[in-house]
């Protein structure tokens, strides 16, 4: 069956036995957005497949996002404003497991698993790729390869993220094998936190510590 929502249309296939308290289904998403009450732009298309009983079911999705830069535009110069998003999702009681996400677009590959909990509580730990450079802030940047967590209560709370590889060029300085630490904390006055720097620039070793915030698009060393 076939229904038109205000944003979007959701085809479905399958069954739900009441009986057994299971569920076969096989949904096909057509830009249907409205995914998050702040970024109503937001769509997804693809398909969604539900199974297993009503109190622990395994949710795998392969969709298509569109408009993640209304979203957040530094994301979206990450992983392009239509990324690719997979996942297997499993409820355990009051805790959705993300079994394995997978997002796939711009310059950003990422890996991940991570949990949902009670009280909207998240924690998500993700390897990633970057597959070729781009401009942050008037920062040139490839961080080649690392691993980022994310955790919150609710929201997303702190992002801490490692990477190593590298290459970094603002201003005329220049550095390879560049690896990093941030952690960023989401504060009234934006994301804020510790970052380290290391790498070399012409043939010498460089080691920078210093406070980087995020606000409004716009990243900055202090």
């Amino acid at each position: 069956s076939t229904a038109q929502l205000a944003r979007g249309s959701l085809a479905a296939n399958g069954t739900i036995d009441t009986r057994q308290k299971a569920l076969n289904l096989e949904t096909q998403l057509n830009q249907v957005s409205g995914l998050l009450a702040s970024t109503p732009e937001l769509a997804a298309s693809g398909k969604v497949g539900i199974t297993g009983t009503f109190s622990a079911p395994q949710i795998n999705a392969d969709v298509n996002l569109k408009g993640v830069e209304a979203f957040n535009r530094t994301v979206a110069q990450l992983v392009s404003d239509t990324p690719r998003l997979r996942a297997n999702v499993v409820k355990a009681g009051e805790t959705y497991q993300l079994q394995h996400i997978a997002i796939e677009g711009g310059v950003l590959v990422l890996n991940g698993t991570g949990t949902y909990g009670p009280k909207g509580k998240i924690t998500l730990n993700a390897g990633f790729t970057q597959t070729d450079t781009t401009i942050l802030s008037g920062t040139e940047i490839n961080l080649s390869e690392g691993k980022v967590q994310i955790i919150g209560q609710g929201g997303v709370d702190t992002i801490s993220l490692t990477s190593q590889g590298g290459i970094l060029s603002r201003n005329g300085v220049d550095l390879t094998d560049l690896e990093t630490s941030l952690r960023l904390d989401n504060t009234p006055a934006g994301w804020t936190g510790p970052i380290t720097l290391k790498g070399m620039k012409g043939g010498n070793a460089i080691d920078i510590t210093s406070q980087l915030s995020w606000a409004d698009g716009v990243f900055s060393l202090q």
